[in-house]
Parts: C-alpha cells; structure tokens; sequence
C-alpha cells in the first residue's frame, strides 16, 4: 500500500479520476442496455426506483441500472490478479464474516461468474480459474485420499487457499465438475485454442479421471455416485448422503462430452476417448416420474420441493444438454420441476429469484423471468443496489447481483448448442429497446434493436470466423444481410434458422421485417 500511495504523490486528485474513470469505461461501455420509457417525469434515482418496486412495477429504469450493476460489481471484483469475487464480493467490514466470506462451489461462486462471458467481461473469468488453480493440488490429494481415486476432488467451500470437508455438510463431489463448466464455457465465448489446450483441457481431464475411478456400476450396469449429495437438498427420508443424484449425471455426462470435443480438437489422449464415451452413455439416466417431472433423487426417494437450491436443474441451465429441440421429452420434465419449485418459492433465498429467472429465460418464459427479477427488488435489494439474504436477519451476499444481470443476458441471448437466440425470453414490459455488445459462443459480438417485441435488427460481429447459426425469438417473415464482403447465407424455412459462415474482424448487419408470421 505504500509503494503504491508513494507512486501516486506526484498525481493529482483529478488526474486519478480520470484515469479511473477511463479504465473503468473501458469494461462498463462495451455492453449496453437501453429499454423504451413509457413514464415521463418520473424520478428516476435508486430510491424512487425501489420504492416503485415495493409497489409492483419493475421499471425499464431499474432494470437497465440492475443489468450495469452486476456489470460494475465483478469489473470491481474480479480484475486480473485478484482473487474472484466471494459471497460478499469484495465488500466486507468484520473480522469474522458471515460464511467467513469465503468461496461457496455449490453454486454461489458459480453464480457470480454467469454474467461474465455473456457481457463482454471475459477477463474477469481470469480471478476465478487463478482461484481454482491454487487448489488443484490439494484436490488431487483429496481424491486420492479421500476416494482412493485420481484426479481432483474439490468440496463444497474453499477458504483462503483450503478446500477441506466438513462433516456438517454432504460428501458432496461434483465441485470440480461445475467449476470445470466455466472453463469450457470460457473457451467456446473466445475460442483461444491456446486457453483450451493449456488450462481447460488439462483442468477437465482431472476431473474425468477423478470419475473414471469414483463412480461404480450398479446391478443394471449404469454408472453411479457412492455416496451423493445434491446441494443443499435433504430428501424427506432425512439422509443428507444417497447413492447418486441427479445433478451427478447431469456433471458427468457434461464434463466427458466437453472432453470427446476438446480431446478431438486437439488431437489429445484419443485411447480415452472410449472410456469418456461410456461415462458419458452409461451414467445413470435422469429420473423422470410418470407424470413427465424430473427429479432430485432417482426412485424410491420422494422430493423436497421446498428449497432454495435447484441443484437437479443444472442440465437446463447453466448447463445447456436439455432444449427444446433435442430432448424436448427431458425439456418439459425440467419445466414441471421449476413449476414445482416455483409452488414452494416461500423457501427461496435472494439469490433464488434471479437464479430461477434463468430457467425461465431457457424456457423461453420472459414474464415469469421478469416476474422474479421484480420479486427480488421488491423482497431483497437495498437503496445502494445490493442484496441481503433473508435467513432470520439481514445478511450482506452479493450473488443475487451477479446473477441478475446474467439472467437479463439470457433473456436477450442465447447460444448454446451452436445457434445463436436472439431476444429468447423477451417480456411484454420491454417492448422496445435496444442492447449493443453482449457475446456469444463462438466469439460473436452481438448488438440487438427490437421494436414492439420483434427484432428489427442485429449485428454480428465475428471475432474469430466461427459459423454462425441464428434464431430469431420474435416473429418475422424476412431477413437480408449486409457486411463489407458479399454475404452467402441458408434460411430453413422450417425453423426460420439463419446460417451463413464469418470471417474474422468482420461485421454482419442483419435487417429484419416487421410482420408477424401467420
């Protein structure tokens, strides 16, 4: 701290603003949110806007000042060489925290990184993989010591640079798997090959090692978890431990698909590949009831619907295996499951409002995404725009923050699976408006402007030459596309999919009709 005031002795007070300032334009204006007015003369402060929520109006202001926020909060958190943000972000004044202001991976760390990539902060993505790393040799002794298995084996909190487990808790191990998302996620968002070979290809390879020697087969030959826990979820048989989760199969089978497609994009390990490919097929299948509900739990064990986590969702999001078009049968019991949950929302924390407005933006439901991003201005947000956690008292955590904005970006943008969605999950209250540079998988900046709840326009920015697959949420019946070389593109007037192929660091302007299709 002294070098650091003794470097700044010769500056003044204006020409350090401004050198803060200018840095901190440089992350907070790449993306944009611009929603239509349809008040005048109404204050538009922090407090006004609140006070409006109180009374059940979600205003394009507040919205617009929210997405930013959560922006501003991991730009302040996450800088490069920092450690990533914890549950209270960087904004803590006791000696002894709540949760020790420490690193939850069963969600909460999580789900302060969602909005990273999908906002054009993929630097802040660097802090948490710094974190990660710190702890992978301590994981692979846990793994061999705890397991007797290879690979890495992380718990539920990392605190300092200590990732033990308690007994207080479930022997809970699919840490490694969910953290091993990010990284996956952030190389299909920049597409560095050099990222992929060097860190995420190596970090996922332990963990499909760790489960190559964890999991067993059962009397029907299915791979298993022995024990499981589904964070932070009890069946009502009062056993924190089972044999197996849903969530187990939702980890496996990502982390052995992002290994097959990175093994052959870089040539790498292909005498595993088989062995990935059986994990992958022959995990246990999701539990589906026969009234078409996804469970927590495979049979005999009843659900615990009351509950602030929603653990067994992962594959809808922010996983991205179950859509609409590939495993529609699994889609709809997803949707039953965040039905059910929505039926007991009374057990939900703050961060379970923005949380479950994810869902509903992967579900293509923007009223109800809305409708929780409402709640949780109404129920947990304060005047300067942070979130208390509501569990007898009021405690300062800041992930209800992060995940507003991601969950914002999800209702404006998809792209998982290879299509790029535009406006997936708009509501009926942001008619109008515009957002400019959220991202995309496959390194596409996209820029969107929609009038009367249909996309008028949207520019593609290819950082990297990435095919590019679109579908517009909104009904349209024409699209022509423009760029500084000739554009050959596919429409398949069956899925009204847009497919044509980019060329790096150029721009494609996409105009679309207003009519609505019959």
């Amino acid at each position: 701290c002294r070098r650091k005031i003794e470097g700044l002795q010769d500056k003044t007070y204006e020409e350090i603003l401004q050198r803060h300032q200018a840095e901190h334009r440089s992350f907070m204006d790449r993306a944009v949110l611009v929603l239509e007015k349809p008040r005048e003369n109404q204050p538009t402060d922090a407090e006004a806007l609140l006070a409006r929520a109180g009374q059940g109006e979600y205003s394009p202001e507040l919205a617009e000042l929210v997405f930013q926020m959560g922006r501003y909060l991991m730009i302040a958190c996450n800088r490069a060489g920092r450690r990533p943000a914890n549950l209270q972000g960087i904004w803590n004044a006791a000696l002894v925290p709540e949760w020790d202001a420490d690193w939850h991976t069963d969600m909460n760390i999580e789900m302060n990184q969602w909005l990273a990539n999908p906002t054009n902060l993929d630097e802040c993505n660097l802090a948490l993989f710094r974190q990660v790393e710190l702890i992978v040799e301590q994981g692979r002794r846990n793994a061999r010591q705890m397991t007797g298995s290879r690979g890495i084996l992380f718990y539920g909190v990392i605190g300092g640079d200590a990732n033990i487990w308690s007994a207080e808790g479930g022997f809970w191990t699919g840490a490694a798997a969910w953290l091993g998302q990010h990284y996956w996620t952030h190389y299909e968002y920049t597409m560095d090959r050099e990222f992929l070979a060097e860190r995420a290809y190596p970090y996922l390879k332990e963990v499909g090692l760790f489960y190559q020697d964890f999991l067993v087969k059962n009397a029907e030959g299915y791979y298993v978890a022995p024990p499981s826990f589904s964070p932070e979820n009890v069946p009502p048989n009062g056993f924190v431990n089972n044999i197996h989760c849903t969530m187990d199969t939702a980890l496996v089978r990502e982390v052995m698909r992002h290994l097959l497609e990175a093994g052959k994009l870089l040539g790498a390990d292909q005498e595993l590949w088989p062995v990935w490919q059986e994990l992958h097929d022959k995990v246990l299948p999701y539990p589906v009831t026969a009234e078409g509900l996804l469970k927590e739990w495979p049979e005999p064990l009843a659900e615990q619907p009351a509950h602030r986590h929603f653990s067994h969702l992962y594959p809808l999001f922010p996983g991205d295996e179950f859509s609409r078009e590939g495993t529609a049968e699994l889609y709809e019991a997803a949707r039953k499951a965040v039905q059910l949950r929505e039926a007991n929302r009374g057990a939900y924390a703050s961060w379970s409002f923005p949380y479950i407005a994810c869902f509903y933006a992967r579900l293509g439901q923007g009223e109800e995404a809305v409708g929780n991003l409402a709640e949780l201005a109404r129920q947990n947000t304060v005047v300067n725009l942070l979130t208390w956690y509501n569990v007898g008292k009021r405690l300062f955590q800041i992930e209800a923050g992060f995940g507003t904005t991601a969950a914002m970006a999800e209702m404006l943008l998809q792209s998982q699976q290879g299509l790029i969605r535009l406006l997936p999950a708009l509501p009926s209250k942001w008619p109008s408006g515009s957002v400019t540079g959220l991202k995309a998988r496959g390194a596409f900046a996209v820029d969107i402007a929609w009038k009367d709840g249909k996309v008028s326009q949207a520019t593609i920015q290819s950082l990297k030459g990435s095919l590019c697959r679109i579908l517009c949420g909104s009904g349209w019946q024409g699209v022509s596309i423009t760029s500084d070389l000739p554009v050959e593109y596919q429409l398949d007037q069956a899925t009204n999919i847009i497919r044509f192929d980019t060329q790096a660091g150029q721009r494609y302007v996409l105009m679309f009709d207003q009519a609505a299709v019959p």
